[in-house]
């Protein structure tokens, strides 16, 4: 039964590290969104050629550095989904059960044959 709850546990802290990433990529999104928009309007309302190219170029600047910035955090949090949802199960399995008989005692562990030996031939 201590197997079964690992893998319980394990499951419920991956649906809730799912949803913790799957937020963080929609408020990503949602802001990155605003953004443009954002942008768009000011391109509309540029006087000449030259403020045009301002506004893209800082725009741009901006937009990778928002991306960078996400793409760490997320990164973060996928290492830390990774760490802690297999963590539980990890734990159950690494230690051997005292209610399971070894596998030396059932006898399921192969044993090596002895190799066969080679035989000479004489000639005479």
């Amino acid at each position: 039964m201590n197997q079964f709850d690992a893998v319980s546990e394990a499951a419920a802290s991956t649906a809730k590290r799912l949803q913790a990433i799957s937020d963080e990529a929609t408020a990503y999104s949602k802001k990155h969104y605003e953004s443009a928009y954002a942008h768009g309007g000011r391109l509309l309302n540029a006087k000449g050629l030259n403020e045009v190219i301002e506004l893209q170029s800082d725009y741009a600047k901006i937009s990778y550095e928002n991306f960078v910035a996400e793409a760490t955090k997320l990164s973060a949090l996928c290492s830390e989904f990774a760490k802690e949802a297999f963590k539980p199960v990890k734990t159950e399995f690494a230690e051997p059960s005292r209610e399971q008989p070894s596998p030396l005692a059932t006898g399921l562990v192969a044993t090596k044959s002895a190799p066969a030996q080679k035989k000479e031939r004489v000639e005479g």
